[in-house]
């Protein structure tokens, strides 16, 4: 749990340092209860390098519009290039059924943010894998065939 609470305590100081040059404030509550209504994260989205966000309810009072930007904010996150199986759904966090799920959502955006041309945000999460592709000449090749094998 202790675990948790510094990831979540991560995060949004992740989201409060990219949303500070926008004058928007982040509450200083828990992560669950922060971003409950979406708004931060339509906010959040919008403020990073080709961040775009559809229309989102600046004032959602009741639990429908609050799902509404969750769920914009969620297909934000698949324009902006994250797999599907990183991406939360709105009850997740809404409803606090699977946070680790929104930890992972938002550390996968912060790590896709951070290799966009202009980012200038906090460097947090893992870092992104890059392709690593090796050249072997015909040589090396035939000598891998007379290796013996180990099974």
């Amino acid at each position: 749990m202790a675990d948790a609470k510094a990831k979540d305590q991560e995060i949004m100081d992740w989201i409060t340092a990219i949303l500070k040059p926008t004058g928007v404030d982040v509450p200083k509550t828990p992560l669950p209860d922060a971003l409950k209504d979406g708004i931060i994260l339509c906010k959040l989205i919008a403020a990073l390098p080709d961040g775009k966000v559809g229309k989102f309810n600046k004032k959602a009072a009741g639990k429908f519009q609050q799902l509404e930007n969750l769920q914009a904010f969620q297909e934000s996150m698949k324009k902006y290039g994250l797999p599907d199986e990183e991406i939360f759904a709105p009850v997740d966090l809404h409803e606090k059924r699977n946070l680790p799920q929104v930890r992972i959502s938002l550390l996968a955006l912060a790590r896709k943010a951070q290799h966009k041309e202009g980012y200038t945000g906090p460097v947090i999460g893992p870092k992104e894998a890059t392709e690593n592709k090796r050249e072997f000449t015909e040589e090396q090749l035939n000598e891998a065939k007379n290796i013996p094998r180990a099974w």
